[in-house]
């Protein structure tokens, strides 16, 4: 695709490289290069099982779509693409407390399309300079991704507020064979609080207005997200607040609760209005 650059790495332009640490040069060759692919689909199953076996995760770098004027398209979609360990790159920064995957393994391939054969794999360069492992491999981030089931039940286990996040890990560990770390919870739980995921009254569609202002019906998200609003604010002013302000500002506040729990945005509308005028 437009706007990449060529991947290069040193040790790729000189085959005598150090600190290479294994070849999975055969292995690869006799899992992906030994046949054609009849479609994308078929190659990405094909590389999926390869990295699972080797303990490597590949990132397609460099890409070349195939026509829309194309029969085959919808197909293979690519017509040629560079796919570069995960590892690949130059680490930029060399600060201690830095999380990088990056120190330029040299290892790639290249996959392109052939109009009679479909996709085959044309190069390889399979040295790595770090540790390929199964099980190291499972703690990548892009390996601890949750589908769609996993982040059911993950959201169940949320919903538990006694549950400490590593009780969570551990629950969540008896159902499924994926790594998964405090960490990754507490992300989990800030973007399911932030959507309103977590919420009970969530599962209520809406709820009807309780006030002379109210005519209609309002959804609940509306409110969780009105309150994520306000809060944020507050937050934001409160470092340069005197007494006297926070004073007031946490009036204006316990007022807006009240509203909240008794449906009445009409209140709501007036603390806004004079937040406005003060602020």
């Amino acid at each position: 695709s437009r706007g990449h650059r060529p991947y290069k790495c040193l040790a790729r332009e000189n085959p005598v490289c150090t600190n290479m640490v294994g070849d999975l040069g055969n292995v690869f060759a006799a899992d992906m290069c030994s046949s054609s692919f009849d479609s994308l689909a078929s190659f990405l199953e094909r590389l999926d099982d390869f990295e699972k076996k080797t303990g490597t995760k590949y990132v397609r770098y460099v890409s070349n779509r195939l026509p829309p004027s194309s029969k085959h398209t919808s197909l293979f979609a690519y017509q040629r693409m560079r796919y570069v360990c995960i590892h690949g790159g130059i680490k930029r920064g060399e600060s201690l407390s830095s999380r990088t995957l990056k120190f330029d393994c040299p290892a790639y391939f290249e996959v392109r399309y052939q109009p009679e054969k479909g996709l085959l794999v044309k190069k390889h360069y399979m040295w790595h300079n770090h540790e390929t492992d199964p099980l190291l491999a499972r703690h990548y981030a892009i390996n601890r991704k949750l589908n769609p089931e996993e982040k059911g039940f993950l959201k169940i286990l949320l919903k538990h507020d006694r549950l400490s996040n590593q009780e969570v890990v551990d629950e969540f560990h008896t159902k499924f064979d994926k790594v998964l770390t405090s960490r990754d919870v507490a992300r989990y739980k800030y973007l399911m609080k932030k959507n309103g995921d977590l919420s009970c009254a969530a599962d209520r569609p809406t709820v009807m207005g309780e006030s002379v202002h109210d005519d209609h019906s309002i959804p609940l998200p509306e409110k969780q997200e009105t309150w994520r609003i306000l809060t944020e604010n507050v937050r934001l002013m409160l470092e340069d607040f005197n007494d006297e302000q926070f004073k007031g500002l946490l009036s204006q506040v316990e007022g807006f609760c009240r509203a909240v729990k008794a449906g009445k945005f009409g209140d709501l509308q007036k603390i806004q209005a004079t937040r406005s005028k003060e602020f």
